[in-house]
């Protein structure tokens, strides 16, 4: 299928009031065939543009243009005086020599110069070359006199070459239209970022009160977000995946979570109407941040194949430097993505405390009376115990001196006990049975290292 029609096709998935501001990519097609007529017009018919355009050196026609937010104009400049006899003789062309490229690009264009000037000449040769030059018969004499002004510098002693530029007005048109769109594109994603933004809290809003510990739904609302996180969905959740994901492995991890919160129903298991409310909605924001990504690269291909097109069509090799122009556009770097997907996982994180964020670093599970060191770093009291009659002073994490030898009692961080023990009331109970069905053979362990001579515990 071509692109066009597939390209069609898949804008009739986004919202309805996305659709105008998608890649004309159909309009531009007709515009790029407008260029090609008008560089016929003007004589660069398409072998000229291959054998002549952008060549090696001694080929003095080049394909250029100047670029500002607004406007980007295109035109052809052209060495006159690069094109003297014994170059014609020495680069002949498949059905085109130089003399009959210069004869017809002078020809076609002599109501379409906008500006002559002559520069100085590279060459070392004498004044006397400029004299003979200028003097020829050439078959562009007359087009020469007309259109060149010649520099007004007296103190110019070097050999002058005369320069022409020839306007491409419509392949001005066409990066004029496109970066028309790409404003446009900017200004639906700034709308789209704010109220995305805007959901987004009012959502955060409702899950502080429905994922309170004074709720039912708090543990059924963690193992959701524990889940979405696993997914990792549109961005890693490690230092070395902190890039955001392509649409493709997007779709197929939230696939994943979706398959996954099917198998487990977990949506069935909440009891406020309010929580299965504001689990809708969370899928439904989720749905249309991925609908942004796959808006953004259907505009993205779009806007490639476009440029690739021109250059084919035309041999006017734009597409690198309006490519240069996209790396600094918001639009087409796709940095809101990763920061709409930082905020909603900070959001999960911030409201729903994970067990991950909360187990010491020991025995890797949650904290029981946690102890801080002085160095900062918390482990459990009995995971310190234990590395304290082991002879280790140290902080298991930063070697701090002594810092595990010199915690005490007035180590104990009272409001993280207690924080704990509000947000994870099943894993407290747990760990306190089993620590519990540890405590008689801990306590076997405490005499047989006392009788032995052993460091008395300060930490109990």
């Amino acid at each position: 299928m071509k692109f066009g029609k597939s390209l069609g096709r898949t804008i009739e998935d986004v919202p309805s009031q996305w659709r105008p501001f998608a890649i004309q990519y159909k309009t531009l097609k007709k515009c790029i065939h407008k260029i090609v007529q008008e560089l016929n017009d003007k004589g660069i018919s398409l072998d000229i543009r291959k054998a002549v355009l952008n060549a090696t050196e001694g080929y003095k026609m080049e394909y250029s243009s100047e670029v500002n937010p607004t406007h980007i104009r295109s035109y052809i400049q052209l060495d006159l005086d690069a094109y003297s006899p014994d170059i014609r003789l020495s680069h002949p062309l498949t059905g085109h020599t130089l003399e009959s490229i210069q004869s017809d690009f002078t020809k076609c264009n002599s109501c379409y110069v906008s500006s002559s000037l002559s520069l100085p000449s590279t060459d070392s040769n004498d004044t006397d070359s400029t004299t003979s030059t200028t003097s020829s018969s050439d078959s562009h004499d007359d087009i020469i006199a007309e259109n060149i002004s010649l520099c007004n510098n007296s103190t110019m002693n070097q050999p002058l070459h005369r320069m022409t530029c020839i306007e491409l007005e419509k392949d001005s048109e066409f990066f004029d239209t496109l970066l028309e769109e790409v404003s446009q594109l900017n200004q639906l994603q700034q709308q789209n970022k704010e109220e995305y933004m805007d959901r987004v809290k009012r959502l955060g809003d409702i899950l502080i009160k429905v994922t309170s510990p004074y709720k039912k739904d708090m543990y059924t609302w963690r193992e959701i977000f524990q889940l979405y996180l696993r997914a990792e969905i549109f961005i890693g959740n490690t230092e070395a995946d902190r890039d955001e994901h392509d649409l493709e492995f997007t779709q197929k991890q939230f696939k994943w979570f979706s398959d996954e919160l099917s198998r487990t129903d977990l949506s069935r298991k909440f009891k406020l109407s309010s929580s299965k409310e504001a689990f809708q909605e969370f899928l439904r924001i989720n749905n249309d941040l991925i609908m942004m990504k796959q808006f953004q690269y259907i505009n993205k291909t779009a806007m490639s194949k476009i440029l690739k097109k021109h250059d084919k069509r035309t041999y006017l090799t734009a597409s690198f430097k309006f490519g240069k122009l996209l790396k600094h556009d918001s639009y087409f770097t796709g940095t809101m993505g990763k920061s709409l997907c930082h905020v909603m996982n900070k959001q999960l994180s911030t409201i729903t405390p994970q067990i991950e964020d909360h187990t010491c670093p020991i025995c890797t599970f949650i904290y029981w009376k946690p102890i801080r060191l002085c160095c900062g770093h918390v482990f459990c009291v009995r995971c310190l115990i234990k590395s304290e009659r082991k002879k280790m002073r140290n902080c298991p994490i930063c070697r701090y001196e002594d810092a595990v030898h010199k915690a005490d009692s007035s180590n104990l961080d009272i409001p993280l006990q207690n924080f704990i023990k509000l947000y994870f009331p099943r894993e407290v109970k747990a760990k306190r049975e089993e620590n519990g069905r540890q405590e008689v053979s801990e306590e076997m362990e405490i005499i047989a290292r006392s009788q032995f001579g052993g460091n008395e515990c300060h930490i109990m």
